[in-house]
């Protein structure tokens, strides 16, 4: 019970530190003196830095398809697409569930060969992407957005800039920042990318291309 407790205190502390810090920065001295115990005693239940990140991103993803497991039935697909991207925004800004790595980010090479983190953001992509097609064939989504580059617009929203952006003006509250992101996002894929010069259209990808974490 102990050994469950203290493992359970550490992902939390680093699923905070790791949302606020980032991985580079975040170091396992303060996730030990953030969770009230010896350094000594996080390689007790991890090899190390990576292991443990990689572990908290699992659970990230974890906790998403929980939550879109509990959306109501009534939903329709863009409806759904729409509380994910409040859910990850959100998620962001309250520093919890962790899904992507930063873009330069020193992690993204273990979760490339993490088979838990691949196999879990390939069950979160699949399901993305069975309702982009739906809201794509109810006019929701317009069909000239690729479908890789409609579930990449979604899934790093857990990465928002503009959400850290908006929040430093101090000209918006909280719940502001989520809408105006969410409003964002959903409104630039029901436009038409037809606009963009041919030589800059993105090609259709194959479905098994994921997000690197």
């Amino acid at each position: 019970m102990m050994h469950r407790a203290r493992k359970e205190a550490i992902l939390e502390e680093c699923t905070r530190l790791l949302s606020e810090r980032g991985y580079d920065a975040m170091t396992l001295d303060q996730v030990a003196e953030a969770a009230g115990m010896a350094k000594a005693v996080l390689y007790k239940h991890f090899k190390g830095k990576e292991d443990l990140c990689c572990e908290v991103m699992v659970r990230g993803l974890e906790r998403a398809q929980g939550f879109l497991d509990g959306l109501p039935a009534r939903m329709v697909a863009s409806q759904r697409l729409q509380a994910f991207v409040r859910w990850v925004l959100q998620a962001q800004l309250n520093s919890d569930a962790p899904l992507l790595a930063e873009r330069k980010s020193e992690i993204r090479h273990a979760l490339k060969a993490s088979e838990p983190y691949q196999l879990a953001l390939q069950g979160l992509s699949t399901r993305l992407e069975e309702w982009i097609v739906q809201a794509q064939e109810a006019g929701h989504i317009h069909p000239g957005w690729p479908l890789l580059v409609a579930r990449q617009m979604l899934m790093t929203r857990a990465v928002d800039p503009m959400v850290d952006a908006l929040m430093h003006t101090q000209a918006y509250s909280h719940d502001e920042v989520v809408e105006w992101c969410v409003k964002t996002c959903m409104a630039t894929l029901h436009a038409s990318p037809e606009y963009l010069p041919l030589s800059q259209k993105a090609k259709p990808a194959k479905k098994s291309m994921l997000a690197v974490g």
